[in-house]
């Protein structure tokens, strides 16, 4: 479990299957309380999912938000903080700013 757990936090990759060449690269950002492994679902109709929308030459990296304590109390993955729950608004700066170094590093 602990493995797998492990994985989750740091995302999925997801390469072109068969003779299909890679062609480009989608690094794509889950939504709030997600994380990259919720995007992974076989026929959920998203370009990396094998089906009637399958980009062959597209590589897509899925990475997983970090589980962030936001100000009402709840520890959720985010990509920061969010200034209240209904709004999208950020609330911390410095955590928008610690996550776009660490995406930038994982490029």
């Amino acid at each position: 479990l602990e493995d797998e757990e492990d994985e989750e936090q740091e995302g999925y990759a997801v390469s072109p299957v068969g003779d299909n060449p890679h062609r480009c690269t989608l690094i794509y950002l889950h939504g709030f309380t997600l994380q990259g492994g919720d995007y992974m679902e076989p026929g959920s109709g998203l370009p990396w999912s094998l089906g009637d929308s399958y980009a062959p030459g597209l590589r897509v990296v899925l990475p997983s938000a970090p589980c962030r304590a936001q100000p009402w109390g709840d520890e959720i993955p985010s990509w920061y903080v969010y200034a209240s729950p209904q709004s999208n608004r950020v609330g911390d700066a410095a955590a928008l700013e610690a996550t776009r170094s660490e995406l930038a590093e994982r490029v």
